[in-house]
């Protein structure tokens, strides 16, 4: 049986029985166990999501970038850099 399953199968009866008596029973080390299991609960990382704020206010929209050129509008006398 492949690790994997055997995991599968500890993490499936982990209430009913000790995780180390059955680590032991499958020959399994409990540091790769709840490695799993740490992959198992951990959710996909999305990097489209995960823009620092700054680069969602430029890419977004409603932000005063000119949609059909790309250029930015020009700046007024009183406007800084």
């Amino acid at each position: 049986m492949r690790p994997p399953v055997k995991y599968a199968v500890i993490y499936g009866h982990r209430e009913e029985y000790p995780v180390t008596s059955m680590c032991n029973f499958f020959k399994v080390s409990r540091n790769d166990y709840y490695g799993f299991v740490g992959r198992l609960t951990k959710p996909e990382k999305d990097t489209r999501t995960h823009m620092p704020m700054q680069w969602q206010k430029i890419s977004s929209p409603s932000s005063k970038q000119n949609a059909s050129t790309g250029t930015n509008p020009p700046l007024s006398p009183n406007q800084t850099i």
